[in-house]
């Protein structure tokens, strides 16, 4: 088990930060990880310690006030909304698939994906993932009212539709 302000990074990537929360959910520990003044969720089979002998991108940024990826409704369910414009497609596909974890978790099957319209390469990454994952059935880009083609609308399976 990792504890409060480990430095750890995502398995299969490069990406690190610092442990902020430790919660339990099911059986396993879901740890509240900052990077770069985002707050990403993450399972303990998701995450290692960072290597000491590796320099540590954006250590500065550590310390600063952390912002959340995703928006907290009062009722503290997940929002139905996640924002990936400006993000690089890997730590964009990654808060993706922790966002879908945790809609799935908390009930919400339709959700909204914010990728923007600028060169379509964060909606094609989106759509390439969701073409893929098994807990998604259907999406589609947004209607004139819903933000067309710099949003994408998916529809989630249930908890118990696996």
């Amino acid at each position: 088990m990792y504890k409060l302000y480990d430095i750890v990074k995502l398995k299969n990537s490069n990406i690190s930060g610092i442990i902020k929360k430790v919660d339990f959910k099911k059986g396993k520990h879901l740890y509240n990880i900052e990077i770069n003044n985002k707050i990403i969720f993450a399972h303990e089979d998701n995450i290692e310690y960072y290597n000491e002998n590796e320099s540590i991108p954006n250590k500065d940024k550590f310390h600063k006030p952390t912002v959340n990826i995703y928006v907290k409704k009062k009722n503290n369910n997940t929002s139905s909304e996640i924002m990936l414009r400006h993000k690089t497609l890997d730590i964009a596909l990654f808060e993706l698939e922790n966002f879908i974890e945790e809609s799935i978790s908390n009930n919400i099957l339709n959700i909204r994906i914010i990728h923007g319209k600028n060169g379509g390469i964060l909606r094609k990454g989106v759509h390439d993932y969701l073409k893929k994952s098994n807990k998604v059935i259907e999406f589609r880009l947004g209607g004139y009212t819903e933000g067309q083609y710099g949003v994408t609308i998916v529809k989630l399976k249930g908890k118990n539709n696996d």
